[in-house]
């Protein structure tokens, strides 16, 4: 019985209902900025809007290699959120060599005098920094912040080590208003699903 339902867990995730195209959320409108606060935690100082990943395999180079797609849209809603205007993403480094970002693209937006005023960056903008022998990060932080600024970045990230794959959270610390993960695994590869 808990193996039939464990399947059954397993097909109902993979197949969702309403989900949202990693490429194409929803255009950024003057409504998005109208909100002053959470529809579900009015204390929270900021929201994720939208946090849409997807992993999949592919060959690459005469190996096969994983492909890790998150695109985020947050809105920080007072001071105490422009932490959440930052990001970071760490990079393994092995004997393959590094993972690799691609398609890196970040905008931010704020609404002023009736106009969205946007600012987009590229992966030449990101700041890296060592971790340790195995990790490097790539982080940026945003400019031009303040309360209602919406913070969108979206990003591949191109991996030869498939022992593990990148984790991904339904859940953070601030309110999460829609989160999708898509995995597309690859049946030459085994794969153990933990779910909590």
């Amino acid at each position: 019985m808990r193996y039939s339902t464990l399947i059954f867990l397993i097909f109902l995730t993979l197949h969702c209902f309403g989900q949202v195209n990693l490429k194409q959320l929803p255009e950024i409108s003057a409504n998005d900025f109208k909100s002053k606060s959470c529809k579900i935690d009015s204390s929270a100082k900021a929201q994720i809007l939208y946090d849409i990943g997807n992993t999949y395999f592919r060959e690459h180079n005469e190996r096969i290699e994983h492909v890790f797609e998150k695109t985020t849209r947050i809105q920080i809603l007072d001071k105490a959120g422009y932490d959440y205007a930052s990001l970071e993403i760490p990079l393994y480094v092995g004997s393959y060599g590094k993972e690799k970002i691609v398609d890196f693209i970040a905008t931010s937006y704020n609404f002023q005098d009736g106009e969205i005023i946007s600012k987009t960056i590229d992966e030449q903008e990101l700041y890296e920094d060592e971790i340790n022998e195995w990790w490097i990060r790539k982080k940026y932080a945003f400019s031009d912040v303040k309360e209602g600024t919406i913070v969108e970045y979206s990003y591949k990230i191109s991996s030869p080590y498939n022992v593990h794959l990148r984790t991904w959270f339904f859940q953070h610390d601030i309110p999460v208003l829609k989160s999708n993960y898509k995995f597309n695994g690859n049946p030459l590869v085994n794969c153990i699903y933990q779910i909590s």
